[in-house]
């Protein structure tokens, strides 16, 4: 009972947020600790998530790994190459059906790890620098409004 009291304090402190977001799609070991990304914070605005998510993987200089609805923008590639070159490890998960088994991302250096999943459970940017998740509403419509931190722990739970 112990280790489920931080995660059952987190989800109480946002149980508005938690009452229309699923984190019944994650996997059970995730959900249990729920309570490791206390620290981090709730933003609720679409656009100053997205931003907050671009920004993350532009100023990565040793990995970024996202789970996402899509992959890096396209305004975002010169930049991406030229950090991948320099050694950024750069992992996404997006939809299997995002791209056909004979198209793959545009423009991107081949050093990119792109793999499909057929159900994503939530929205994740992870740096070393800081980490972010977004639960999808119950339902499964995507949504932005969600945690950003740069607690080590709230890092480490994305591993």
């Amino acid at each position: 009972m112990l280790q489920l009291s931080s995660s059952l304090d987190f989800v109480s402190k946002y149980k508005d947020y938690f009452s229309k977001h699923d984190i019944i799609r994650l996997p059970l070991q995730f959900v249990n600790r729920l309570g490791e990304i206390s620290k981090a914070s709730l933003v609720m605005d679409t656009v100053e998530n997205l931003d907050n998510g671009e920004r993350a993987f532009m100023e990565a200089e040793q990995y970024a790994w996202g789970i996402a609805e899509g992959t890096v923008p396209e305004h975002m590639i010169p930049a991406m190459n030229e950090r991948i070159q320099n050694g950024l490890k750069l992992k996404m998960l997006v939809p299997e059906n995002r791209f056909s088994a004979s198209v793959s991302p545009p423009a991107i250096a081949t050093s990119m790890e792109v793999r499909g999943l057929s159900d994503l459970p939530a929205i994740v940017v992870l740096t070393e620098k800081v980490a972010a998740i977004c639960f999808r509403e119950i339902g499964g419509k995507v949504d932005y409004a969600g945690f950003f931190g740069v607690d080590q722990v709230f890092q480490l739970i994305n591993l």
